[in-house]
């Protein structure tokens, strides 16, 4: 069993400050979420309770205090630091 990765470019929409999201998945539906670039916040546990988020989903918060990051191209496959993968011919 393995987690697949994929890198997304991200920024915060009250300062611009730029940084990356990194979005896993593994063979029996599980996900994480992490960042690079912004503070990782464990998610509101009510959230997690509710099921409207998983634990392992880390909410990104920007060096200004907000947490409006939003997540924008994918930049391609990655590993669990970031580093993409080469193309693959």
């Amino acid at each position: 069993m393995s987690w697949e990765r994929s890198k997304y470019e991200a920024h915060c929409e009250s300062c611009g400050q730029q940084g990356f999201c990194i979005r896993a998945s593994d063979d029996w539906g599980r996900s994480s979420t992490t960042w690079i670039g912004f503070s990782n916040e464990e998610p509101d546990s009510n959230d997690v309770g509710r099921k409207r988020s998983s634990s392992r989903d880390m909410v990104a918060r920007c060096a200004c205090g907000k947490s409006k990051v939003v997540v924008g191209r994918c930049l391609g496959e990655c590993d669990y630091a970031g580093i993409l993968y080469p193309d693959k011919p």
